[in-house]
């Protein structure tokens, strides 16, 4: 059913499958029949985490349970929430599931019913100590959920429902709801949410594609949506997957695996590539790869090798991304019109504070001069008690002289609009 790889070394490969339960290939090779430990038996899908495949929560068609130690050989019973034992009805069979980001003891599940009757409501759950507990958020609605996203600000929630409709909340508030493929549409059942993560605002929502488009995408944060099917069969999506340069975006189907060209703007059919004729249930990206990989109903995983693509190497507390070129800004940016990239550097997964020296260098490619037209923009939240810095260098060739302009600005992280002193020594 699905597939999730740890983003970082060593690349431990987890599997939900029907029957065949959740198994786990640790540091595998990328080609040939791979040796598989199974965790536990049963039906396994909606793998997720955002933490790198450190915590990765996964759901059975009774309850959803997370993997803590997913290196780890030989692991015996895994923390679960029982859907029938907290009074939850009428989920999907295998329901959606999305893990937080940035407390990776978090996930959003798509649930069902509480009490019988016909709506249906999401469902945080927490694990804490070894339990996990759960909060139903008191939204009702009106039909079956297909898809549950966080915002890249937790405090947000997506949903799209299998009748056609796009909802959003944001702390707490009241939903607010579009209709992707139009306001009389009710054939559009949502099957995933993909939030770009190097555009914000942008949204990709999928689903069945039979009368109407089965992919959308909205530039707005989900206010309104426009059609992107160019190149797609009528068909059920199944899942999406997108590299974190925003510059790959795939797509598993029931008709096949697909890729979109964005020079083209259109989707690309990897069957015809050689992959197999099958349905396709699960696709998942992993840049450290360079590589989609694809879960099939009964024909295994699949990979697909993105040439040349962005490899990281370096050891996990020292990345290192060599010879990368700019994306081309998609759409056009006036401010950075080459391209541009963001870098996040943080302390770790995970709620707390981590100690150590933490930043970025980066290094222009030589010989010559560098028009840097969106310039380098340094940005960070800090903690209260800690000492806060950014510090960088231009600087070319003939050692000619820069004018650099920086500006600082502090708020606290409970009232963003509110100040802080900032100091610069």
């Amino acid at each position: 059913y699905a597939s999730y790889t740890r983003r970082s070394a060593p690349h431990t490969l987890m599997a939900g499958a029907q029957d065949q339960g959740y198994q786990r290939a640790f540091d595998p090779p990328t080609t040939g029949v791979l040796p598989m430990e199974q965790t536990i038996s049963g039906d396994y899908g909606s793998l997720t985490s955002t933490d790198g495949g450190n915590n990765v929560w996964m759901v059975y068609p009774g309850f959803a349970m997370v993997d803590t130690a997913t290196t780890t050989p030989g692991r015996g019973p895994l923390p679960r929430w029982d859907f029938s034992d907290n009074g939850l009805e009428g989920s999907e069979f295998i329901p959606a599931l999305a893990a937080m980001p940035g407390q990776p003891n978090r996930a959003l599940l798509a649930g069902g019913r509480f009490g019988g009757g016909s709506h249906h409501q999401v469902v945080e759950l927490t694990l804490a100590n070894g339990n996990i507990t759960h909060v139903a958020d008191p939204q009702v609605f009106p039909t079956a959920i297909g898809a549950v996203a966080y915002g890249a600000n937790p405090a947000i929630r997506h949903v799209l429902d299998t009748g056609g409709r796009f909802w959003t909340s944001e702390a707490g508030a009241p939903y607010s709801t579009v209709t992707p493929a139009g306001p009389t549409v009710t054939t559009f059942r949502g099957t995933d949410i993909l939030l770009d993560p190097s555009r914000p605002g942008r949204i990709y929502v999928a689903g069945a594609g039979y009368s109407n488009p089965a992919v959308f995408v909205s530039n707005d944060g989900g206010i309104t949506f426009a059609p992107m099917a160019n190149g797609l069969p009528s068909t059920l999506i199944t899942r999406l997957a997108i590299s974190q340069d925003g510059r790959h975006l795939f797509a598993s189907a029931r008709l096949g695996a697909f890729y979109y060209d964005s020079a083209a703007q259109q989707w690309v059919d990897l069957v015809t590539g050689g992959a197999p004729n099958q349905h396709y249930t699960d696709v998942d990206y992993i840049d450290a790869l360079g590589v989609a990989r694809f879960s099939t109903y009964g024909r295994g995983i699949w990979d697909f090798a993105v040439a040349g693509a962005v490899v990281v190497t370096g050891p996990t507390d020292e990345p290192r991304l060599d010879g990368y070129a700019l994306p081309t800004p998609n759409p056009p940016n006036a401010s950075c019109p080459a391209g541009f990239f963001s870098a996040v550097v943080d302390d770790g997964p995970g709620a707390g504070l981590t100690a150590g020296a933490f930043g970025m260098e980066l290094l222009l490619n030589d010989p010559g001069t560098r028009v840097l037209a969106g310039g380098l923009n340094f940005c960070g939240l800090i903690d209260a008690g800690q000492v806060g810095f950014a510090g960088f260098t231009i600087a070319n060739a003939a050692n000619e002289n820069q004018r650099l302009r920086l500006n600082l600005t502090g708020s606290p992280s409970s009232n963003s609009s509110a100040s802080l002193p900032v100091r610069v020594r």
